[in-house]
């Protein structure tokens, strides 16, 4: 569990904290709201470090930029909670110096956890029926074994989803990864950039711009189809590829059973669905638009 490793992060991070401060403060006679000061500073990078590495996904909400801010300005006010803490402790309530310098500790790691877990590591909590991964997953990988075979590919994902978990199985892959969707926070991280928009009849990128376009279970989701799909020819490179899954005429009422009687996959994607489509019904949409095949 994420409190788990969070709790041996926090761990390492105060023992850091309260290393330094007994060393240099009550050993050394240094006075003690200076040492709490850099001490603090640098259990904090500690903290941070360990929790993007073990327990908290970085770049998830915000921009790497944007997050190494905020947590600089959430530290700054747990520092102020630190030595407010500590005055009260030591100068007020005449607490040991060493005791008063652990309590100050657990309650900055619990204002520390919070924040990093509910605002600038946030990830989407909305609960999916059960098989909703499951097939997000079988898109996906069936996307990647396509993806694999053009090394340093620049691609977009359409309809990305909030995770924009698509982009972040092919990253290693690719040169650069767009991701655009109406509920995705827009970031740039590593070799990824979303863009939060909603789907028209146009996209917001230049002609010739990409190697490849995904656009995993979204197509019936479009009330523009045919704009969507010119628009995907205008911004693919001349040798480009649509890679594209769409549900079928036949699978209608098993998604709605799965969705409306078992409820074990996602009923408002379901009832979002515009048209279902068959092998005939792609081909006439593609010839609709011009240059695209199947």
């Amino acid at each position: 569990m994420k409190i788990i490793k969070y709790f041996f992060v926090g761990a390492a991070a105060a023992l850091t904290d309260i290393s330094l401060f007994y060393i240099f403060a009550k050993s050394l006679g240094y006075n003690y709201l200076i040492v709490a000061f850099f001490s603090f500073i640098t259990a904090t990078l500690v903290n941070y470090i360990l929790s993007i590495k073990y327990v908290f996904k970085s770049g998830i909400k915000f921009s790497k930029k944007k997050e190494i801010s905020l947590i600089y300005a959430i530290s700054g006010i747990a520092l102020i909670i630190n030595q407010v803490s500590l005055y009260i402790l030591i100068d007020l309530i005449t607490v040991e110096m060493t005791l008063s310098k652990v309590i100050a500790t657990i309650i900055t790691f619990f204002w520390n956890y919070f924040i990093r877990k509910n605002y600038i590591f946030k990830e989407d909590t909305t609960k999916e029926p059960i098989l909703e991964s499951f097939l997000r997953k079988m898109r996906i990988n069936k996307a990647l074994l396509i993806i694999k075979k053009y090394p340093n590919s620049k691609l977009l994902d359409i309809g990305c989803g909030f995770n924009y978990k698509l982009l972040l199985e092919v990253e290693p892959y690719i040169s650069e990864g767009y991701g655009i969707d109406f509920k995705v926070p827009e970031l740039k991280n590593g070799k990824i950039k979303t863009k939060q928009i909603k789907l028209n009849d146009r996209l917001p990128f230049h002609e010739n711009s990409f190697d490849f376009v995904t656009m995993l279970a979204v197509l019936e989701h479009l009330d523009h189809p045919i704009e969507i799909v010119k628009e995907i020819e205008r911004i693919l490179k001349p040798k480009g590829n649509l890679i594209l899954t769409v549900p079928s005429r036949n699978s209608k009422p098993v998604l709605e059973f799965l969705a409306y009687k078992m409820k074990i996959i996602n009923k408002e994607e379901i009832n979002d669905h515009k048209k279902y489509y068959n092998y005939k019904d792609l081909e006439k949409l593609f010839k609709q638009t011009g240059k695209l095949k199947i």
